[in-house]
């Protein structure tokens, strides 16, 4: 199966983030993959940058403690990517090649499949939310932690990592900038989400934001 890799691969110590790619093979028209998925690819990758920006230090231990738990890093990444991008499409500011087969996914299907995905790992797992990147249950940190970020950004705002929480980070560092920005504890917040995550499917799909539609043509 066809696949690619993209990251976020460092540079604070020198002042810039080092950003790198496979081959994105819905740009390069090939393989029957839809640029949608590269789009999103790379506004996953972009948000690590957004959140490395709001940290100052070139200590490497102090910035991985910044960043917060992994669940949190990738699960913001995700859920900002997907949202963003059903966004710009929407109102027309990110145009959509339409260079595949498959028809793309509406953000409230793909915010299903991992549902799905998450339920169908969960029993096997030690935690929803995964907070190290060497565990069987690394792939939750994404999957679940989007539902996790969706689940704070219906709460408080869509803007709330943006206007709150990443601009108090380097000051109160993350638990600080978590407890004022979303008025309780990470663990607090855990506790929370996993009764969130006992509810019915139909429930849970209402915290999804719905983007507005324009007449925005696709290229």
């Amino acid at each position: 199966m066809p696949r690619g890799s993209a990251g976020h691969n460092g540079g604070a110590e020198w002042g810039f983030h080092r950003m790198t790619s496979s081959l994105l093979l819905g740009f390069a028209g090939v393989l029957d993959i839809a640029s949608d998925d590269e789009q999103i690819t790379i506004l996953h990758e972009y948000w690590y940058s957004v959140q490395h920006s709001f940290i100052q230090t070139t200590d490497h231990r102090r910035r991985r403690e910044r960043m917060g738990p992994v669940w949190f890093v990738e699960g913001s990444s995700v859920a900002m990517a997907e949202i963003t991008a059903a966004r710009l499409w929407a109102t027309g500011k990110l145009s959509r090649w339409n260079n595949s087969s498959h028809p793309w996914q509406t953000l409230e299907q793909r915010m299903i499949n991992k549902m799905r995905l998450i339920q169908s790992q969960r029993k096997g797992c030690p935690s929803l939310l995964p907070d190290t990147y060497d565990s069987k249950c690394r792939e939750l940190a994404y999957e679940s932690g989007a539902w996790a970020i969706a689940c704070l950004m219906n709460r408080y705002g869509q803007d709330v990592l943006l206007k709150s929480f990443h601009p108090n980070v380097e000051k109160l560092g993350w638990e600080g900038a978590f407890r004022k920005s979303f008025g309780q504890s990470s663990a607090e917040f855990v506790k929370e989400f996993e009764q969130f995550m006992d509810l019915p499917l139909g429930d849970q799909v209402r915290i999804l934001p719905v983007p507005k539609q324009t007449d925005a043509r696709s290229r």
